[in-house]
């Protein structure tokens, strides 16, 4: 992104890279240059990695729970939605995301100094015990779900919205259509990786 982002200074084209560009040299928003691929890199894994790491990991649930299959191919609209954000919960598709302390501040009695970057775990706050009540499960009509798979406040994920249209969309079509396939006795492959979570392979058979 850095060196698209160089170029488009050099070439201007219609795309969105060259746009913020333009934003940065009109003074509209006055980042860094460090600042703008950052927001260029956020940007590119809210609109493809995280929806594809997401699809990978429900599918394969999908596959390794009948239960869960039969579920989908009855529920209805309103019971779709209600599992997708139990699934959301379960993927994590975004494991960590970072945030920088603008001022000091106390958490629990451990002070946090201005300029302090902190690792947070969303993945490990959506299994926590005491929000969730069988935090390991998958809870098909979970009634109460506040899931931090999209961040929250001011920083929530711009693709939300997207997100979730993508797969109240999809998983009942696709959920029929992998009836028809079975998973092989070979263990999925996950990616390697720490910030993100998604499949990398798995084995499956026509039944």
């Amino acid at each position: 992104f850095t060196k698209l982002y160089e170029s488009a200074k050099v070439k201007p084209d219609n795309s969105l890279v060259t746009y913020f560009v333009k934003l940065n040299e009109e003074n509209v928003v006055k980042y860094t240059n460090e600042e703008i691929v950052s927001l260029l890199t956020v940007l590119f894994m809210a609109a493809l990695e995280t929806s594809k790491d997401t699809i990978s990991v429900v599918l394969l649930k999908v596959m390794q729970d009948k239960s869960l299959s039969d579920f989908i191919i009855n529920a209805t609209d309103k019971e779709i939605n209600v599992l997708v954000e139990e699934l959301f919960r379960i993927a994590s598709p975004l494991q960590y995301t970072v945030r920088t302390a603008f001022e000091d501040f106390n958490l629990d009695g451990q002070i946090f100094p201005k300029g302090t970057r902190l690792f947070l775990c969303l993945a490990s706050a959506n299994r926590d015990e005491e929000v969730f009540e069988k935090a390991d499960s998958i809870i098909p009509d979970r009634s109460f779900n506040p899931h931090l798979s999209f961040g929250m406040g001011t920083h929530a994920c711009l693709g939300a919205r997207i997100a979730r249209i993508e797969l109240r969309t999809w998983l009942k079509p696709l959920t029929i259509f992998l009836r028809n396939y079975q998973l092989t006795d070979a263990k999925p492959e996950w990616q390697k990786t720490i910030f993100m979570r998604g499949l990398k392979s798995a084995n499956v058979t026509l039944i």
